[in-house]
C-alpha cells in the first residue's frame, strides 16, 4: 500500500471528521442562545400585551353605540344599558358626573383619535373633551342629560375583557407577529440594516396598537390616552420614515456622506414630537405628512443619484417591500442576489462566430 505523499501546508487533522462536529455543536450552540432570547422577548411581549388589556379593561365605559345624523347631535342607536333603552333613538344633551363636570355630546365625541385631526384647534379642543369625558366616567355614576330636562342616572362600570370589540383582538395578535418577526430577523443575523428593519417593524406594532384601544366599542377612553396618542404617533410615522431613509443609504450599497443623511432623517423624529408636546408646534399634522412625504423625494433622489445605475435599472419599490428584502437576505444568504432592483441589468452576451478549422 503505497501512501500518498505529503503535500506542503496540507494537515490530516484538517480533513478529520473532528472539525465538523466541533463545528456543529458551536452552531447548535448558537442557535439555541438565539431561540431562548428570542423565547425571552416572546414572553415579554405577550406580558406587556396582557398589561395592556388588562389596564384597557378597567377603564370605565358606556355601553351605548351612537349614531350621527345629517344635523344636530347623534342620537342613541344601541345600548345594553337597561335605563336607557327606553329613550333609544333620542339624543343626548350632555354626560355629567355627581361633581358637576360635565361634557357635551356632539358629533365630535363620537371621533376617537386626535391624530387625524388637520386643525390644530379641533384637535385640541378632541383631546380636552376626550380626556373630559373620562373624568365624568371615572366618577362612576352619570346623569345623561336630554332635551325637556330630562336626566337619567346611569353607571359607568369597567369595559372588561368583552367590551375591547372583535377588532381589538386581530389588531393585537399582528402587532405581536410583526414585533417577533422583527426580534427574529434581527437575531438571525445582527447589523445595521435589520436594526432598521426591527425599528419598522415596532413602529408598525405600536401603531397597530394605538389603533386596536381606538376601536373598542362604547363611550369613554383610558384616561390620558387622547393626550399621548397623537404625540406618540407622530413620532412612530417619522421614526418609520427616518429608518426607511437611512435602510436606502446602507442597502444595497453604502452611499457616500450616509451618516449626514441619516442625521438629517433622524433629526425630526426627536425635534418635532418635543415641540408638539410643548404646545409650539404650529400645523403639526402637516409637519408630520411632510415627514412621510420625504420618502417619497429620498426614493426619487436615490434613484438619480446612486452608484453604478443605469437609466434603464429597475425602480425601488416601497418600504415594504425593502423590508420583506431585507428579511429575505437576512434569513439566507444566497436570497441576497434576488435582491437586486438596484442593480444595473446584466449585458446581453455576444454571439460567438464559429472559426472555420483549417485544412
Amino acid at each position: 500500500m503505497t501512501e500518498r505523499p505529503a503535500v506542503p501546508g496540507d494537515s490530516s487533522f484538517g480533513n478529520s471528521a473532528l472539525e465538523p462536529t466541533l463545528e456543529a455543536r458551536s452552531a447548535a450552540r448558537w442557535v439555541g442562545w438565539r431561540r431562548q432570547l428570542l423565547l425571552l422577548l416572546a414572553v415579554a411581549a405577550g406580558l406587556g400585551l396582557f398589561g395592556l388589556m388588562r389596564w384597557v379593561a378597567a377603564s370605565p365605559s358606556l355601553d351605548i353605540v351612537l349614531l350621527a345624523g345629517p344635523s344636530g347631535p347623534p342620537s342613541i342607536l344601541a345600548t345594553s344599558i337597561a335605563a336607557l333603552e327606553p329613550m333609544t333613538g333620542r339624543a343626548p344633551i350632555a354626560l355629567r358626573n355627581a361633581d358637576g363636570q360635565e361634557v357635551l355630546v356632539d358629533a365630535q365625541l363620537l371621533e376617537r383619535s386626535p391624530r387625524w385631526q388637520v386643525d390644530d384647534a379641533a384637535r385640541l379642543r378632541l383631546t380636552a373633551q376626550q380626556e373630559a369625558l373620562a373624568t365624568v366616567l371615572a366618577g362612576h355614576e352619570v346623569f345623561i342629560e336630554f332635551r325637556n330636562g330630562v336626566e337619567i342616572p346611569v353607571l359607568a362600570r369597567p369595559r372588561g375583557i368583552g367590551g375591547l370589540g372583535l377588532l381589538f383582538w386581530p389588531l393585537a395578535a399582528l402587532a405581536l407577529t410583526l414585533y417577533l418577526v422583527g426580534a427574529a430577523v434581527l437575531l438571525a443575523r445582527p447589523q445595521a440594516r435589520n436594526l432598521l428593519y426591527l425599528t419598522v417593524s415596532l413602529s408598525q406594532a405600536a401603531t397597530l396598537l394605538f389603533v386596536a384601544v381606538g376601536s373598542m366599542r362604547g363611550l369613554g377612553l383610558p384616561s390620558g390616552f387622547a393626550t399621548v396618542e397623537p404625540i406618540v404617533r407622530m413620532a412612530l410615522d417619522l421614526a418609520t420614515g427616518a429608518a426607511v431613509v437611512h435602510a436606502f443609504t446602507l442597502h444595497p450599497r453604502p452611499l457616500p456622506y450616509r451618516l449626514a443623511i441619516a442625521a438629517a432623517a433622524w433629526l425630526p423624529v426627536l425635534l418635532l414630537p418635543a415641540l408638539a408636546h410643548a404646545g409650539t408646534l404650529v400645523h403639526a399634522w402637516w409637519c408630520t405628512l411632510g415627514g412621510g412625504r420625504r420618502r417619497r423625494c429620498w426614493r426619487r433622489g436615490w434613484r438619480r443619484w446612486r452608484p453604478s445605475a443605469g437609466p434603464t435599472a429597475s425602480k425601488p419599490t416601497r418600504s415594504l417591500r425593502c423590508c420583506c428584502g431585507w428579511a429575505r437576505s437576512a434569513s439566507s444568504p444566497s436570497r441576497s442576489s434576488r435582491w437586486a432592483w438596484a442593480r444595473p441589468p446584466a449585458a446581453p452576451a455576444r454571439p460567438v462566430r464559429s472559426q472555420p478549422r483549417g485544412r
